[in-house]
C-alpha cells in the first residue's frame, strides 16, 4: 500500500478506501496531465476510468477525491457526469 501505516491497518475499510482515493487520484491527475501534454486520447481514458473506478466504488469520498484532484475546490474531476 502507499500509505504509511500500521500492519494492522491493512485491511480495514477506511485504510482501504484512502490508499485508493490518493492512488486513483494520483493516477487520474498523472493520465490526464500527459493527456493535456500529448492530445493522445488514451492518456484520457484512463484518468477517466481512474475517476469512476473510485468514484463507483466509494461515492461518499467524492468530496475529498475532488480536492486532491483540485485543490482549487472547483469540480474537477475526469470522470463521466
Amino acid at each position: 500500500m502507499s500509505q504509511e501505516g500500521l500492519p494492522e491497518d491493512a485491511g480495514k475499510p477506511n485504510f482501504i478506501a484512502v490508499d485508493r482515493q490518493i492512488e486513483c487520484a494520483s493516477i487520474a491527475t498523472k493520465m490526464y496531465n500527459f493527456y493535456e501534454q500529448t492530445g493522445w486520447s488514451e492518456f484520457l481514458d484512463v484518468a477517466v476510468s481512474s475517476a469512476n473506478y473510485f468514484l463507483t466504488n466509494f461515492p461518499e469520498r467524492k468530496a475529498e477525491f475532488d480536492r486532491l484532484i483540485d485543490p482549487t475546490g472547483q469540480d474537477a474531476s475526469p470522470s463521466v457526469k
